[in-house]
């Protein structure tokens, strides 16, 4: 487990008390605790696998909550595994396969359902407060299968000065969007470097604005798969042309660096416009061009005629998995996705809370680039809830990046995509 340590928020009044209690009982009735003697010895330690995917700070927060889980906890130890964003979910349904599952894993919204209808996962308490917008996507049927730990989606990150420079302000719609990316495009030579007015990642999620904001849709509430729509088709031809020769947005380059070449040439300001969401901003405030306070600009994601779109919702929970190990592992979850837990990484990562108690912890609600980021995905667009939703991107993201280089027509592109999501559907 990493050795971080830092200045933790005293757990609420009863909570360390009731946490440790509850593991007690759980290794009295699993058998791990002595009997029989005048005084009992010490708990033999339990160890808890917990996998997760923060990254940088984040990761560093995590091992300051774990770390004090288990001075709370003694006999408690937990083993932290970190994964990439990109290979959890397969990893954790291949270690399903294998039976070597971990006792509670950090899980992107998309994949709960996935894993709860695969028969992975224990049951979690519903938490009143919860996210509206992040409520449908930590149950399945009936039942809660998550502890809410943040809420994310999709915000126009934007450089004030560039904009001031053009006498623009952050575009509210999709043609004001490629207007002002033309206005801020500059090529390079004599008296000035190259910049492009916007960043456009070929990700399938990042393609749900430009979607949504043309009447398209991905998966009806029917299931009837509509990705392959003529208005779908709309949509990613203004991708297309956004992202071609003569667009407003850098080259296709390597799809494997795609995201850190981002949020790189964006920092630096060789990118004027960014789509992306609260994740990367402890990184993107890292850049040169927003040592300022005040540099960065936050707006809602452009809008298509009549208002069309808005932003996708996303975020993450924990997730506690079946075993004998799962009271133990509950109790940590309870811990790592409390208030004081999720105010911890709000404060040092601009993580959104999950759990609206949150923003009642001191030094949350009065941090102007968190409330600036809740304001931006105050009105979303509803997205599909289903156990293969997270594979739909499977698909459509590599479709994106063919477009983009120029290798597919749009319509060839989604026709293949919409090909493959009805297998994936059933429809």
């Amino acid at each position: 487990m990493p050795e971080a340590r830092g200045e933790v928020k005293p757990s609420p009044p009863g909570r360390g008390r009731a946490g440790a209690w509850a593991v007690w009982a759980w290794l009295l009735g699993a058998g791990l605790w002595g009997c029989g003697r005048e005084e009992a010895p010490a708990p033999p330690a339990v160890t808890l696998r917990f996998w997760h995917t923060f990254n940088g700070g984040e990761a560093a927060v995590a091992a300051e909550r774990v770390a004090a889980f288990e001075r709370e906890h003694p006999g408690v130890k937990v083993e932290v595994t970190v994964l990439s964003f990109g290979s959890a979910r397969n990893r954790v349904l291949a270690a399903a396969r294998s039976g070597q599952l971990p006792d509670v894993a950090r899980a992107e919204v998309a994949w709960i359902g996935e894993f709860a209808a695969a028969g992975l996962l224990e049951p979690a308490e519903e938490v009143a407060t919860t996210e509206a917008a992040l409520r449908p996507f930590l149950r399945w049927g009936d039942t809660v299968w998550a502890w809410p730990l943040s809420m994310d989606g999709l915000v126009l990150f934007y450089n004030r000065d560039h904009l001031a420079e053009v006498g623009a302000t952050p575009p509210q719609t999709m043609a004001a969007l490629e207007a002002v990316g033309r206005r801020l495009t500059r090529a390079g030579g004599p008296g000035g470097e190259a910049r492009y007015g916007l960043s456009l990642r070929a990700d399938g999620y990042v393609f749900l604005p430009f979607l949504w904001a043309f009447g398209g849709e991905t998966v009806g509430a029917d299931g009837a798969v509509k990705i392959d729509s003529p208005a779908a088709v709309e949509a990613l031809r203004f991708v297309a042309r956004l992202g071609g020769p003569g667009g407003v947005a850098p080259p296709a380059g390597d799809a494997a660096r795609e995201y850190e070449e981002e949020v790189r040439r964006f920092g630096a300001g060789e990118v004027s416009m960014m789509l992306s969401g609260p994740w990367a901003l402890a990184e993107v405030l890292q850049g040169s061009a927003f040592r300022e306070a005040g540099a960065l600009g936050i707006a809602a994601v452009p809008r298509g005629p009549g208002g069309a779109g808005g932003p996708p919702i996303g975020g993450h929970g924990l997730v506690v998995f079946k075993g004998p190990q799962a009271a133990a592992a509950k109790e940590l979850a309870r811990f790592l996705s409390q208030p004081a837990s999720q105010a911890a990484f709000a404060r040092s990562q601009h993580v959104l809370p999950g759990d609206v108690r949150a923003w009642e912890e001191p030094g949350v609600a009065g941090t102007p680039l968190l409330g600036a980021l809740r304001e931006a995905l105050a009105s979303p667009h509803p997205r599909a809830v289903f156990p293969g939703m997270a594979r739909l991107f499977d698909a459509l993201t590599p479709a994106l990046q063919r477009v983009l280089r120029g290798e597919l027509a749009p319509e060839e592109a989604l026709g293949g995509v919409g090909a493959e999501w009805r297998e994936i559907v059933g429809r």
